[in-house]
């Protein structure tokens, strides 16, 4: 009987011990260890300790045979990230609707991953959204899904846009991690594949509904946050660290890019649509305090080099200049904006600032080189904004 007395002593002490660490943690806030505030503080139940579903299924993103995986038609949730929270509301076609709802006599589909999805934003504020406040009578289209790359935009964009009037393509690429999404999207949609067959079968088993589980007491103590950040940063070192064999250079990166760029525009060719090229940089790219010198030197390096393929892509095939949207942020924390006005933290995707700001240099792109004519580009408002801890759902009813 010792060793069961051992075994539970050891599990107190463990208890006790990472009990005191939690509350040091919380009292010394300059360690900056917080897990996601709006998460413990939501005035709404998690149905996945990150959203709450105020209709359609109870599940965010569905398995799809053909991209991996997609957002569900016909719902609408918030979505509890960093310190704030975001409405997101999609239409009978799974994409996110972008706040129009009157027939336009011109369209636009802006195909992208999350940065064009508007992950940290509510359905106000994404970059389809803001281009359709500032002209009438074009429709922006958004075709933003989290997680994809181009070759997954190429496919969403062939299955879905052939019922939808439009002379352009915006084609949003993020530098943080487009090509890599590429070079790995075979083995992630076979991977996907074989998991849902096996959940067909079976179900969910009990090792996986204990990892939720045990994931979402991660996501709310410091100390979780701390352990998910430590793991995070150790498998990204292995994924992209300088001296790994396996690591694809810079040019590898750039070639591939380019080369599922080109395939994007021999079918827009194809169809007689026009094509526009933006490209968006990651925050390690800026940030040299939360990221290993290792990760931030890698993404200067990988940023460049895509950009001036891109740059010289565009040159040899007739495409309009490509966007960049670099320059203008350098800019803005020339004039003192700080990181966090353009990124969020933990969640390093845009906020409804930066996506504004977005909008604004792609419309300029489209005035000067495409004739497009906006009303207006004003500055910045926050058209929908919400209190993580009181919150109601627009519906009228909840399913």
């Amino acid at each position: 009987m010792n060793w069961l007395k051992n075994i539970a002593l050891i599990c107190i002490t463990s208890f006790v011990t990472i009990a005191i660490i939690e509350v040091a943690f919380r009292f010394y806030q300059s360690w900056n260890v917080e897990a996601v505030e709006s998460r413990k503080i939501a005035g709404l139940p998690l149905h996945d300790f990150e959203h709450h579903f105020c209709y359609g299924p109870k599940d965010h993103q569905k398995f799809d045979p053909e991209v991996v995986s997609r957002e569900y038609e016909n719902q609408q949730y918030f979505e509890f990230r960093n310190q704030s929270v975001a409405l997101h509301t999609y239409d009978e076609n799974g994409f996110r609707i972008a706040g129009s709802t009157e027939a336009k006599e011109n369209g636009v589909i802006v195909v992208g991953d999350s940065f064009v999805r508007g992950t940290l934003a509510d359905d106000t504020e994404t970059i389809p959204a803001v281009l359709n406040r500032w002209y009438p009578d074009t429709e922006f289209h958004n075709f933003g899904i989290g997680g994809h790359g181009p070759k997954q935009y190429l496919k969403t964009y062939q299955a879905n846009s052939s019922t939808i009037e439009h002379d352009l393509v915006i084609l949003v690429l993020y530098l943080g991690n487009d090509a890599q999404n590429d070079l790995g999207f075979e083995s992630r949609l076979a991977r996907a594949k074989e998991l849902y067959e096996l959940q067909q079968q079976r179900g969910l088993s009990y090792a996986t509904k204990m990892k939720i589980k045990f994931a979402a007491i991660l996501d709310k103590s410091a100390v979780g946050d701390v352990f998910l950040k430590s793991y995070r940063n150790l498998k990204n070192k292995d994924a992209v660290a300088p001296n790994a064999a396996s690591l694809p250079t810079a040019r590898e990166l750039s070639d591939q890019l380019v080369t599922s760029v080109s395939e994007f525009k021999a079918y827009t060719d194809s169809v007689g649509k026009k094509l526009q090229l933006v490209t968006i940089p990651s925050r390690e790219y800026f940030d040299s305090e939360r990221f290993p010198v290792w990760q931030q030197e890698f993404a200067v390096e990988v940023t460049d080099h895509m950009e001036a393929a891109l740059d010289d892509f565009a040159e040899g095939h007739g495409l309009p200049p490509v966007v960049h949207i670099l320059p203008m942020l350098q800019a803005e924390f020339d004039k003192g904006k700080a990181l966090e006005r353009i990124y969020g933290w933990p969640d390093a995707h845009f906020t409804e600032y930066a996506y504004f700001l977005t909008a604004r240099e792609i419309s300029n792109a489209l005035a000067s080189s495409l004739g497009y004519s906006p009303v207006a580009t004003s500055e910045f408002v926050n058209a929908t904004e919400f209190d993580p801890a009181h919150l109601n759902c627009p519906s009228a009813v909840e399913s």
